[in-house]
């Protein structure tokens, strides 16, 4: 009998006896639980941050954070709740990985922790409204919180779903939130990168509504400027016309381009056969920032993903799939000549990941795309920058190019790292295959296995878990060679904590058990001795919490 047979004995009995002594009334005669306790866990997450796990645990209103590390020579994995509001719903994480935020519907309340703090500490902005999505800015400095299509009905009693709540952060954590009503209920916001114009920043975003977008000029709105706050663009004509709802929209900023336009917004709808061009240029009215101005390009005959290519000359173009052939569309964003071209991949595509490559050292690096679908096993790499859109110049080169799979993939996960990328195929067998993407090749490498659960890239090799079974698998990410290693049990979760050279699993257990291996120990088809198994995660210390509770409420 291994060590962990023993230790997993030794705790299981330890679960029965404690099931009995509650069973006997004994124990919960003396500790009253809120009922929100006796229900399911609730968990969100995990996020990562600085090699930290952290999970929302909504049933029992806090935050859990995890940190796989070494302590006095073992493994460990070092663990700190701190309580959230009431009733919390989601979380997000600032773009530098030191705060988190937390909306909380039972008291309308959205938490701040500061997670270079140990613990974290926590700082609470009123909002007022139920809000139940949220957005951070790019650089961390606003956070945005809207309604979703249905917000709860217990919470929301009277609300006007078509506001925004705004938390400026750029001095601090503050006591409540702005709100601004729109016009319509936003079904998502975009930020744009921050920019200048002028020598003067600005923070822009794209509230996208049915058959609307409204710009939110953050600054203004801080400074009360209400003309320039908001302003809005119609997607249709007349309000009689078919509504038009926006499924992607993504800023493009002209910082050291010689367009006119400070920045460009492209919007797709699910109804169009266009994309949406919104330019904003530098507005010579001093009661405005920006003119804005709208244009149509044609992307095929219905856009279904798009992307902003960047070009090795600086020039750039609007890359869209077609949702109904297996066909894309090229589009000069300066011009708006746009044409259509044919995949090899037989099904209409269903996404496309963009990297780059440079065919030697010094070598501007080529953007190229890499696009596929569930029902073909055929993957297409193209390359725009040898792509023209103008029928005066012929197309050059190798411009796409089919790579076959075995199997159809269910999904394809791509790294870039070192001048290299390489990607993972998830088939729909079970199999999956490791892809070499490199300036003059591309192939394909087959790798047996079962399903995979998680995968995640490292530098130099990728860590995959798979569906129901024992073992965890390292990917070479420069030969595509496969290798297998024993956990104590299956797992759904794998996390790289590249800092401590330890892996994290998280296996199927809803009160949250977690395997730390470390990476310097691994053995093909053994599990390293110095493994460590940690059981009840999200439930320790509980009757420590409870007994405290208690304490307080006498």
């Amino acid at each position: 009998m291994t060590r962990h047979d023993t230790t997993f004995l030794v705790r299981a009995a330890a679960r029965l006896l404690l099931v009995l002594i509650v069973s006997s009334g004994a124990w919960a005669c003396a500790v009253n639980f809120p009922d929100t306790w006796k229900q399911p866990l609730q968990m969100e997450g995990p996020v990562q941050a600085n090699g930290d796990l952290i999970y929302l645990d909504r049933t029992r209103e806090r935050i859990h954070r995890l940190d796989p590390t070494r302590s006095n020579g073992d493994l460990a994995l070092e663990r700190t709740r701190v309580p959230t509001g009431r009733e919390p719903t989601t979380m997000a994480l600032s773009p530098n990985d030191e705060q988190l935020f937390v909306i909380n519907a039972g008291d309308q309340t959205l938490d701040v922790y500061d997670l270079t703090a140990s613990p974290p500490s926590r700082k609470t902005v009123q909002l007022d409204s139920p809000y139940d999505r949220i957005r951070v800015s790019p650089n961390g400095d606003f956070v945005l919180l809207r309604f979703s299509s249905e917000p709860d009905r217990e919470a929301c009693v009277v609300c006007n779903v078509n506001e925004v709540g705004i938390v400026d952060l750029r001095d601090g954590v503050p006591d409540s939130a702005e709100f601004l009503p729109l016009s319509k209920r936003a079904t998502d916001l975009v930020f744009a990168e921050p920019f200048q114009v002028e020598g003067t920043e600005q923070r822009l975003v794209a509230a996208l509504s049915p058959s609307l977008v409204t710009f939110i000029n953050l600054h203004a709105v801080a400074d009360g400027a209400g003309d320039d706050a908001l302003r809005e663009v119609q997607l249709t004509v007349s309000e009689a016309d078919a509504v038009q709802n926006p499924e992607e929209a993504r800023f493009d900023i002209h910082a050291d381009d010689d367009t006119p336009a400070a920045a460009h917004l492209y919007v797709r709808t699910r109804q169009s056969r266009d994309i949406t061009q919104v330019a904003l240029t530098p507005s010579a009215s001093e009661s405005k920032t920006f003119d804005i101005s709208v244009n149509q390009l044609a992307a095929g005959d219905e856009p279904a993903a798009m992307a902003i290519i960047q070009l090795a000359d600086g020039q750039k173009r609007l890359m869209a799939l077609d949702r109904t052939r297996s066909s894309f569309s090229l589009i000069d964003t300066q011009s708006g000549e746009s044409e259509s071209f044919e995949l090899p991949i037989g099904a209409s595509p269903e996404d496309m990941l963009t990297y780059e490559v440079a065919a030697g050292d010094g070598d501007e690096p080529e953007t190229r795309v890499l696009t596929y679908s569930s029902r073909s096993e055929v993957v297409a790499v193209v390359r725009p920058e040898t792509i023209s859109v103008s029928s005066d110049n012929p197309t050059l080169g190798r411009s796409v190019e089919a790579v076959r799979l075995e199997q159809p993939p269910d999904s394809i996960q791509l790294h870039s790292a070192s001048g290299r990328t390489r990607a993972i195929a998830a088939l729909s067998n079970g199999n999956s295959a490791v892809l070499k993407l490199d300036a003059d090749d591309n192939v394909a490498t087959p790798i047996q296995s079962p399903p995979l659960a998680d995968l995640l890239f490292g530098a130099e090799a990728a860590w995959g878990v798979f569906e129901g079974e024992n073992d965890l698998a390292r990917y070479d990410l420069a030969t595509g060679h496969g290798t297998p290693y024993e956990l104590p049990r299956s797992a759904e979760r794998v996390f790289l904590d590249t800092e401590e050279s330890l892996i994290a699993v998280q296996h199927e257990s809803d009160a949250g058990t977690f395997s730390v291996l470390d990476l310097e120990e691994l053995e093909p088809r053994s599990e390293p001795e110095s493994t460590r198994v940690f059981e009840g995660v999200f439930l320790n210390k509980l009757l420590q919490q409870r007994s405290s509770i208690n304490s307080q409420e006498e």
